[in-house]
């Protein structure tokens, strides 16, 4: 079980051959042995869940191997809950005797502030109890963090403060004395009510967690009681039904099915026939009903975006689509209106849909398509700027340049700010110089604009800039120049993603670059190389009408390591 969600698997196979690795019976990539069989493979990004992970070798005849023994991974992202902290008590040593729950199995340290006074770990119903080491007299802040299987840790509990060398003061019973000449009184007894119990969490908290709003109609509830005691669980005055606390008072209860609308649930606990006062109340709104389809109602395009609004129920998230492909998220306001911009998107015609999800995770049916033109221009005739080269300074700015009509204006932005303008010269060419461009990445692309300043042309591609650190640069449709700089950065391309070049791809070395090819491009770098050429000091590697240059970079030097297949 781990938490690295990128496994690097190393093996052996014949020398030469080409392994092909799967999850499942789904192939994730392929890498090629060594001379000597050696062979090592970094996976994609894998989803949180249990990977089944198996290899084959394809000798140089096409003949393949049977697989391997599997190797069972699970990974495991997401951190557990933070604890709960149900009781705590002082004993005569001075030392905290603290109980709560936690996910199960989990590790459970106990801080003092930052300093660590106890671990535990949690039963298979998720409760834990330690004794701290010994505190110095004065009030103290506790709390508690749990770890899980998969390394992942969780946010600080809720704080308890006990104060050490106070002392404690028992309480005394009440009695009714007798009368008479000689006669005596006799000390009344009653029986104490347990403490209230406690509903710690719910499951599952759907769509936005945390906000109590939910679309699953059963609900379990965990919490914490009297030892052995019985549970009762109600809404508002209604009970649902009952559940006992095992030894360390850890208790669960799965409703019955809740009808859409608000619940308040409350817990008591029985004990010797006393019952509790009844635990703080748990809002819970289920809401299983979808909201309705999202009306667009324009589609504005500039710099090959489209900003698409419209209105869908208040609150909730939208996603607009071009077929299954998600181009943009946004949210509505109060008032239900959205306004989502797409990523960038080729010249030509498209059509966009849209969805909406409220609250409780109900996902609505599509909208009705709109279908803007993207690159399109104005009445005074087409333009041709593009984006031709990008040339990075030490000084953390880079100079962009490009061609245009001539003398026309052209506009600059980085994403969709704008970002300053150039006019291009006589000959059509313009160049434009960056602000500091350190702390993040940088998308630019150029419009063209006419004297009245409506926009005529926009660049094909984007001249994206990476940090210098490890990056990802994703390119788009168009013609795209890539500058990664310093650090291990990650290139992506999807299918139709034009004529892309990269300046500065590192093949080897502490910095070494890689470039992922959606499956639909190539699947396995034997793919890769029978589409690829040396020309000149550069790698072009072209399938169908889209080429990708790889700048002052040798053919014989790349190997399986330099590439990924998602």
């Amino acid at each position: 079980m781990t938490n690295d969600n990128t496994i690097e698997l190393k093996g052996t196979a014949a020398a030469n051959s080409t392994v092909t690795f799967y999850d499942g019976s789904t192939k994730i990539g392929t890498t090629t042995a060594s001379s000597t069989g050696s062979w090592d493979y970094i996976t994609k990004v894998l989803s949180d869940a249990k990977h089944t992970l198996t290899a084959t070798a394809t000798n140089s005849s096409g003949q393949i191997s049977a697989a391997s023994a599997a190797v069972a991974v699970t990974v495991d992202t997401k951190a557990p809950a933070a604890p709960t902290i149900a009781k705590d008590t002082v004993n005569s040593s001075n030392q905290a005797v603290v109980s709560g729950t936690a996910e199960a199995n989990s590790t459970i340290k106990v801080y003092d502030g930052t300093t660590q006074v106890g671990t535990a770990t949690t039963n298979s119903s998720g409760a834990w109890g330690l004794t701290t080491s010994a505190l110095s007299a004065g009030s103290h802040v506790l709390t508690a963090k749990a770890t899980d299987a998969a390394g992942n840790v969780s946010v600080a509990s809720a704080a308890v403060d006990p104060v050490i060398g106070s002392g404690t003061s028992g309480s005394t019973g009440s009695g009714t004395s007798g009368s008479g000449t000689s006669g005596s009184g006799t000390s009344g007894t009653g029986t104490t009510a347990p403490a209230a119990p406690k509903i710690a969490s719910f499951s599952t908290d759907s769509g936005v967690a945390g906000d109590h709003i939910t679309n699953d109609k059963t609900l379990t509830l965990a919490g914490t009681a009297a030892a052995n005691s019985t549970v009762k669980v109600l809404d508002g005055t209604t009970q649902l039904g009952t559940a006992t606390a095992d030894a360390n008072g850890a208790w669960h209860y799965t409703t019955v099915a809740l009808p859409d609308g608000k619940h308040s649930l409350t817990a008591a606990d029985t004990v010797s026939g006393v019952t509790s006062k009844a635990s703080t109340v748990l809002d819970v709104t289920l809401d299983t009903a979808a909201p309705d389809a999202p009306v667009l109602l324009s589609d504005v395009t500039s710099h090959h975006r489209a900003t698409v609004t419209g209105t869908a129920e208040a609150g909730s998230t939208i996603k607009v689509y071009e077929g299954t492909t998600l181009l943009g998220t946004g949210a509505t306001g109060a008032d239900g209106h959205f306004s989502v911009t797409t990523s960038g998107l080729k010249t030509g015609s498209h059509t966009f849909v849209a969805s909406a999800t409220d609250a409780a995770g109900n996902t609505s049916a599509l909208s009705q398509p709109i279908d803007p033109p993207i690159g399109s221009h104005g009445g005074n005739g087409t333009s041709t700027v593009e984006v031709t080269n990008v040339r990075p300074h030490w000084d953390h700015t880079a100079t962009i340049k490009g061609t245009a009509d001539p003398n026309s204006q052209i506009k600059l932005f980085d994403g969709t700010t704008s970002v300053g303008s150039v006019t291009a010269g006589d000959n059509g060419k313009w160049s434009f110089h960056t602000s500091d461009l350190s702390g993040k990445t940088h998308a630019f692309t150029a419009e063209q604009v006419d004297t009245t300043g409506h926009v005529v042309g926009t660049s094909s591609g984007e001249a994206i800039i990476g940090t210098g650190r490890s990056n990802t640069l994703t390119g788009t449709t168009g013609n795209d120049i890539m500058v990664g700089k310093r650090g291990a950065d990650t290139f992506e391309f999807a299918s139709n993603f034009g004529h892309d070049v990269i300046k500065d791809f590192a093949a080897r070395g502490s910095a070494h670059d890689t470039i992922e090819f959606s499956k639909g491009v190539f699947d396995s770098f034997a793919s890769v190389l029978s589409h690829a050429a040396q020309s000149g000091h550069d790698v072009v590697i072209a399938t169908g009408s889209d080429t990708l240059t790889l700048k002052n970079t040798q053919l014989d030097k790349l190997n399986s390591h330099d590439f990924h297949f998602a």
